[in-house]
């Protein structure tokens, strides 16, 4: 049995995941088999961390969110993609450095 992927995040975190994942699902179509199969992936993870999002709104403490190790594998994929491809002109540097910590985390437990 895998291993289940745990992050500690807070909810400005999220947040600024949901903007990665919201961007992909806009303006990337998948060139490879292995890129549509994580874009896929990220569908379902975008569903899923909307609805932590939406539970955890007046949170202002950390909290945990376990990934199966597909959904973290995808997101880590994803994060990376996002900072190597972040346009220059993209201007929330607080989101590419927490992409950058999440996707570090989640190396870190794979």
């Amino acid at each position: 049995m895998m291993l289940k992927i745990k992050l500690k995040l807070n909810i400005s975190n999220l947040n600024a995941v949901l903007h990665v994942l919201d961007s992909y699902d806009n303006e990337f179509k998948g060139d490879n088999f292995a890129f549509k199969a994580i874009l896929s992936i990220s569908d379902d993870l975008y569903s899923k961390l909307l609805r932590k999002a939406i539970t955890e709104r007046k949170n202002d403490k950390i909290f945990a969110i376990s990934f199966k190790y597909h959904e973290a594998y995808a997101l880590e994929a994803i994060l990376r993609h996002f900072i190597s491809n972040a346009d220059e002109a993209y201007s929330d540097p607080y989101v590419k450095n927490t992409a950058h910590v999440i996707a570090n985390k989640i190396h870190q437990e794979l």
